[in-house]
């Protein structure tokens, strides 16, 4: 008995060891439960926070990517500014019986703007312009010849014009195209031709009929200086030190007048140097018509004749009073005006018939290329000039057709704006102008 009380006491004292481990166990297994909840929680928010970072992370790698692109568009906008070809082309064109004036970005060759005359100038001004475009009442002339030589960065352009009434000069603000002013040069009608010193303070026209040339100074607008000649002046030329002007003076078929280039000192209007082609009382006739003074080797320039297809190229003396004829030229159809590309040694010859002679400088003057634009863009020209970097050349076709770009590198055709006629075309600033004042 007492043997089965003592194992019943052991087996319980068991039992009770057994369910108090258990109990333990029991406990440590809920505690590890409940670390494992808490660690599958921790999990789970480090997860999400992990899941947060990745997303400010790509957030932020999109937002470096953005600025990167953005920092490289201005680069490029920064690059394209640097490269953009300062100043504009004006062109004056007529369409039917309206004029316009074309604004051209030479570095699209875009339009930028096309300004109807008719409601930028006043009334009176307008009916004149307009009246003389058409050479009514004759005679009359819009001119083709305003300055296209060195023209400096000024704030308006130059219209030249005359009827019977007087001849006329005509500024014309380039921001608004109003007339800021409007300088009576002569009483009657005579045909004018100018020029502008690269300085941009003297304005000097020649005045055929009126066998004069006419000095004004452009800050205060007023004639300072008239010269006169004994035979009928037609073009003038600047140098490119803004201290001379090249002048053609012919006879218009008088064997009473002399024919000969002249050149006159700036503003004095003093004598420098001429050269003959006719003496009065002989009739082999030349008819200068155009003047050019180089800027890559200013002692030479270039006079063109229109008796004939002919063009003469010179070699100052000016200290020593001396125009030596050096070499002469011919061409299919009369070359009314010659002009040096601002970013290379060449000089485009524009002829009346044909279109363009591209030469190499003075006093070589050999031919480099022939392009021939006459009549399948115009009809005829007289007159073009280089962008402001050389890469292109805009030809007015004066004889009808509109304004033929041209790229210079290989001289073709880009782009063929089309009018009844292209007046006149000047860069302004001009790319001569650029290089070798505005340094």
């Amino acid at each position: 008995m007492k043997a089965s009380m003592i194992l019943a006491v052991i087996l319980v004292v068991a039992l009770a060891a057994v369910a108090a481990l258990y109990s333990q166990e029991v406990q440590k297994a809920s505690s590890l439960e409940q670390q494992i909840k808490e660690l599958e929680q921790k999990v789970k928010s480090y997860e999400s926070r992990f899941s947060e970072l990745s997303n400010t992370i790509s957030t932020l790698q999109n937002e470096i990517k953005a600025r990167d692109q953005q920092i490289q568009q201005l680069q490029d906008q920064l690059a394209k500014a640097a490269q953009r070809i300062p100043g504009l082309i004006y062109a004056l064109i007529r369409e039917g019986r309206e004029p316009y004036v074309l604004v051209i970005d030479p570095n699209t060759n875009n339009i930028v703007a096309k300004i109807a005359l008719r409601f930028t100038f006043s009334p009176e001004l307008f009916k004149v312009v307009n009246a003389t475009l058409f050479r009514a009442p004759s005679p009359s002339r819009f001119e083709v010849w305003t300055p296209r030589y060195w023209v400096p960065d000024i704030p308006y352009l130059i219209f030249l014009f005359e009827h019977p009434n007087g001849s006329f000069v005509a500024f014309i603000d380039r921001a608004t195209f109003r007339d800021v002013a409007v300088i009576k040069t002569y009483e009657k009608y005579t045909r004018q031709y100018g020029g502008i010193t690269p300085d941009g303070r003297y304005l000097i026209i020649s005045q055929r009929q009126a066998q004069r040339v006419v000095f004004i100074d452009l800050e205060k607008r007023e004639i300072i200086k008239v010269v006169n000649v004994d035979a009928n002046p037609c073009d003038a030329a600047p140098s490119p030190d803004g201290k001379y002007v090249f002048i053609p003076v012919r006879s218009d078929q008088d064997p009473k007048k002399p024919e000969y280039g002249l050149v006159l000192e700036v503003p004095t209007g003093r004598e420098v140097a001429r050269y003959y082609f006719k003496k009065p009382g002989e009739e082999t006739y030349t008819e200068p018509s155009m003047t050019y003074w180089s800027y890559y080797k200013p002692e030479y320039g270039i006079l063109q004749g229109e008796a004939r297809p002919y063009e003469a190229v010179f070699k100052f003396d000016l200290a020593g009073g001396k125009i030596d004829l050096i070499k002469e030229v011919s061409y299919p159809s009369t070359p009314y005006m010659a002009i040096e590309n601002p970013a290379r040694e060449e000089v485009a010859v524009v002829v009346y018939e044909f279109g363009i002679y591209v030469r190499s400088l003075p006093p070589e003057y050999r031919v480099l290329k022939e392009v021939k634009l006459v009549p399948d863009y115009v009809k005829a020209t007289e007159q073009g000039t280089y962008s402001q970097d050389g890469r292109y050349f805009y030809l007015a076709g004066t004889g009808g057709g509109g304004l033929v770009i041209l790229d210079t590198s290989t001289w073709t055709v880009v782009k063929h704006i089309k009018a009844d006629a292209a007046v006149w075309v000047i860069a302004v600033p001009s790319g001569e102008w650029l290089k070798h004042w505005k340094k």
